[in-house]
């Protein structure tokens, strides 16, 4: 384990299963699933519902060895972010393990011509 040094930080916005962290983690696994609808025409009906299956993963499994030694701390002066959002991560520090996942699915309804 080491030291994470950061002067000064801004983000505007974290949303939707993002994350903001400083130091050290064992783990990071951030999930978000989403459905974006856009119609052509602004009418909606109340019994409108839309039933999806499961999104697949389309994750692959991959075996990576990293073998480093942490000698100085982490040291950052200035960061500045508009905003996180769909399982992003901003870290400053170091981490085993990571998976983030982020699926939107997207409709659009249209009229016939």
């Amino acid at each position: 384990m080491r030291k994470s040094i950061v002067d000064s930080i801004f983000c505007q916005t974290v949303e939707f299963s993002a994350a903001l962290q400083i130091g050290d983690s064992v783990e990071l696994n951030p999930y978000s699933a989403g459905m974006a609808v856009q119609k052509q025409v602004p009418v909606y009906f109340q019994d409108h519902a839309f039933n999806l299956p499961d999104l697949p993963n389309y994750l692959t499994e991959r075996q990576i060895d990293v073998e480093r030694t942490n000698k100085r701390a982490i040291k950052v002066n200035d960061i500045s972010l508009n905003g996180l959002t769909g399982s992003s991560i901003m870290h400053v520090g170091s981490f085993k393990r990571g998976e983030a996942l982020s699926q939107i699915v997207n409709i659009r309804i249209l009229t016939e011509k």
